[in-house]
């Protein structure tokens, strides 16, 4: 590699996810330097997971001494376990710790999420919380909060599109749930490009989301509409709690995206705090 010391060298974990693809793309095409960081995963016999994970970030770092900024989208995005809930709150902060140990003028940029603002309950939105709490003691940090990224037959919008495609004639929907401010996986990466190219001066913190407000029944009801057509049922979020457990249990994948409030996050942050970049959204 012809490394210039006057030019950033990335590192991006999680390049196997929909968002770290996305940014590999992004930097092939545009001829940026990275380099790819894999995730080791602990076997039942790794009890001490710092020690683990710290292990492996030191002996990359080592190999990798010329790398200046850290692009973080690992993560586990329904941690089932405390493995990967570990994984979640604490691999960040010990790269983040390692980086600066080798180079107090890295960067670290870690992406987090937008249900850390909507008192989310969910192990994932707990898990970032743990870690935010934490990094922005330490160093140069960018911490990136995306929307719901919703991209046709990705992610969030093919959970979606299965649970619509059951043989059930109907589908509930708990209403009107949380509302959000969905983003393209490529838009996103495209954001982040740009924040990890510009100087950082100190630490930021950084709302990604799209321009058009719209709530999880207003999601679904659009989705259904361009596939099989169902009958939407709208039952107000209080009832979730009286159905019982085996309804719940179908509808888990499309529980995580919804807080059972009518809340609007943008409107509950101190915006002297934030960045916010909202982009072009269209379904």
């Amino acid at each position: 590699m012809n490394y210039q010391s006057n030019q950033k060298l990335f590192c991006i974990t999680g390049s196997s996810g929909h968002l770290g693809s996305e940014l590999i793309k992004l930097f092939e095409e545009k001829k940026i330097k990275f380099i790819k960081f894999k995730i080791p995963r602990p076997t039942k016999t790794d009890k001490n997971l710092k020690s683990f994970y710290s292990k492996h970030i030191n002996e990359f770092l080592i190999l990798n001494k010329h790398v200046n900024t850290i692009i973080n989208c690992a993560a586990s995005l329904k941690p089932k376990n405390h493995k990967e809930f570990y994984f979640n709150s604490y691999f960040p902060i010990l790269f983040q710790e390692s980086l600066f140990k080798l180079n107090e003028h890295s960067i670290f940029i870690n992406i987090s999420s937008t249900r850390i603002f909507k008192n989310s309950t969910d192990k994932y939105s707990l898990s970032k919380k743990n870690s935010e709490k934490i990094m922005f003691k330490k160093g140069k940090v960018v911490s990136i909060y995306p929307d719901i990224i919703l991209d046709k037959t990705k992610g969030s919008y093919n959970e979606l599109e299965n649970i619509l495609s059951s043989k059930i004639p109907f589908v509930p929907v708990f209403n009107p749930g949380n509302y959000f401010y969905p983003i393209s996986c490529s838009s996103l990466a495209e954001k982040i490009l740009k924040i990890s190219l510009d100087k950082v001066e100190n630490k930021k913190k950084i709302i990604i989301c799209g321009n058009r407000k719209i709530s999880f029944y207003e999601i679904v009801d659009e989705i259904n509409n361009k596939n099989k057509k169902k009958i939407i049922v709208s039952i107000p979020s209080k009832y979730f709690k009286l159905f019982p457990s085996f309804v719940k249990n179908f509808f888990y994948k499309s529980y995580y995206l919804q807080k059972f409030e009518d809340s609007d996050f943008l409107n509950h942050i101190n915006k002297n705090d934030y960045d916010i970049i909202q982009t072009d959204f269209k379904l």
